[in-house]
């Protein structure tokens, strides 16, 4: 199973993440990837990934297209629901090249609806996806998302690398928990310049961390390894430079190895 670690140095917390469910032994973002690692009392959550069809029905799937898991070059908003529910996931496919025996189904929103109701003791850090410059269908996909799943706001995590979208999404959707993934470092930059509106900053290790103001809680988690380590090197050269001032005093940090 891959796994994220959060880790907050300052609270001496843990949290692990299936990513993407338990990948080890069924496809990436399935109902029974899903529902095998939440089983295990050991995972606090999974992350998942959700994205926009033609047809304007909320997927969870990684890709922008299904040439990974579906050997086809079509892409994922170009493709209504009706025609992604009869696609069969088989064969060698997934994060490291599995061979499944069996046929595995995309799932949607509701499907997830579902699984977050049966599993209310645990967290789900849902990551948006969106590929279109339509503002209007960006407020669509949001309104969707935050209409349908307002009831479970304790138990999720919306987290994207899109700055546009996590802004929106975080301005007009204050009681949901919201957080940036960054992994260049012109993009912190451009997200420090407009103000954090986050309540969880997500970074590559190997960005600079000089312009983060020190008062912040700094975190490490790591990607798909057994290995754990409490204390990483760019946090203690970087984290005690002051030359950002956030707004946000409550901001969780994070450091990934993407």
């Amino acid at each position: 199973m891959g796994s994220i670690k959060f880790h907050l140095l300052n609270e001496n917390k843990q949290f692990i993440f299936a990513h993407r469910g338990f990948t080890s032994l069924y496809p990436e973002n399935t109902l029974e990837s899903i529902e095998y690692a939440l089983d295990d009392i050991d995972i606090d959550g999974v992350e998942l990934d959700l994205t926009f069809t033609k047809d304007k029905k909320i997927v969870i799937f990684h890709d922008k297209n299904l040439e990974r898991l579906f050997k086809r070059s079509d892409k994922i908003n170009e493709l209504d629901e009706k025609c992604l529910r009869e696609l069969d996931i088989t064969g060698k496919i997934g994060l490291k090249d599995i061979s499944y025996n069996r046929k595995y189904k995309i799932i949607f929103l509701d499907d997830l609806i579902n699984i977050i109701e049966k599993y209310p003791k645990k967290i789900f850090n849902l990551e948006l996806k969106y590929y279109s410059h339509d503002l209007n269908l960006l407020n669509e996909f949001k309104n969707i998302i935050t209409k349908n799943l307002q009831k479970f706001d304790s138990q999720i995590i919306y987290t994207s690398f899109n700055l546009d979208l996590i802004q929106n999404f975080s301005m007009n959707s204050p009681n949901y928990k919201t957080g940036m993934l960054i992994h260049k470092q012109e993009k912190l930059v451009e997200f420090l310049k407009k103000g954090t509106f986050v309540d969880y900053l997500i970074l590559n290790k190997n960005l600079d961390l000089s312009i983060i103001n020190n008062k912040f809680y700094i975190g490490v988690y790591t990607l798909n390894s057994n290995k754990y380590e409490d204390e990483d090197p760019n946090i203690e050269a970087n984290n005690n430079i002051d030359s950002v001032i956030l707004k946000n005093d409550n901001i969780k940090i994070f450091i990934i190895d993407y």
